[in-house]
């Protein structure tokens, strides 16, 4: 026992400063092994993290052969802040660049719609624009008024719709006459060259030399076909066809078969019966 006491005596090994001794001991052991002092041991450990620190305060990767640093420049979004991982001062870097940029482009939007202002646009109940000069816009009118005048301009506009192509060419024949009138007058007189060029041109069914000349009796053909085709230009039937109230000849496609109701038929015989009762009332008047 007594080699055991002087071993741990010599040694410093006690329960009284446990953690020291402890440490003494690596040390020694340490110093007799691998001859390394325990205080230049946990230098380099603290030295190890003060590099550790430092490293991560970077941001960018070192090279492992050249021991050369490198920094990476931050990504920066569409917005105009950073991405990724931010410290304090480029997170407020990051937001005053987005602000900047957002400033700029309400300011690009407000030039804009400065130089092409928006004008009102006036439109009545039928859709159509009104000037804003209109008498229509500056004098009040009332309900009964602006009733009356749709109800007019609603007339207009279905008698528009329903008007047919032969009537708009037969309304245009009138304003040409009218103005030919208006123009040359309404007196003709026997020795009018352009009434008589019209005559001249024309053949008469009666003229003999349809007997034996080609190109007039062509030329009458062609004046005769012209009744067979309709005033909006298209061709119509030459052969007979069923009366009708609007004396309207069928195409020249028709097959000749009547395929009507009957209507048509009915309503001549009930006017010629009108007709008759009329006639035979006044006789025995």
């Amino acid at each position: 026992m007594s080699s055991l006491g002087d071993y741990l005596a010599k040694y410093s090994i006690g329960k009284e400063n446990k953690k020291s001794k402890k440490r003494k001991h690596r040390g020694e052991y340490e110093l007799a092994n691998h001859e390394v002092d325990s205080a230049s041991l946990y230098e380099d450990e603290d030295a190890k993290i003060v590099v550790e620190k430092k490293r991560k305060a970077k941001s960018g990767w070192r090279v492992v052969r050249t021991e050369e640093t490198v920094e990476v420049e931050p990504k920066i979004l569409e917005d105009g802040t950073f991405a990724g991982l931010q410290t304090r001062e480029e997170a407020e870097k990051s937001r005053k660049l987005k602000d900047e940029k957002l400033r700029r482009e309400q300011k690009e939007l407000e030039n804009a719609h400065k130089t092409a202002p928006n004008e009102t646009v006036y439109r009545d109940l039928t859709g159509r624009k009104l000037n804003a000069d209109s008498e229509e816009l500056k004098a009040p009118i009332s309900a009964e008024e602006r009733a009356k005048k749709d109800k007019i301009e609603k007339r207009k506009e279905l008698e528009k719709i329903n008007r047919s192509e032969t009537e708009v060419v037969r309304k245009l024949e009138e304003l040409a006459k009218l103005d030919k009138v208006e123009h040359e007058g309404l007196n003709v007189y026997e020795n009018d060259e352009k009434v008589n060029e019209v005559e001249k041109r024309e053949t008469k069914r009666d003229d003999p030399a349809l007997m034996f000349d080609k190109k007039l009796r062509r030329d009458f053909s062609k004046g005769g076909s012209r009744k067979y085709v309709s005033i909006t230009g298209r061709k119509l039937y030459k052969n007979g066809f069923p009366a009708n109230r609007f004396n309207i000849r069928p195409g020249w496609r028709w097959d000749g078969v009547d395929r009507s109701n009957g209507f048509e038929k009915r309503w001549f015989e009930k006017q010629a019966e009108i007709k008759d009762g009329k006639q035979m009332k006044y006789a025995q008047e």
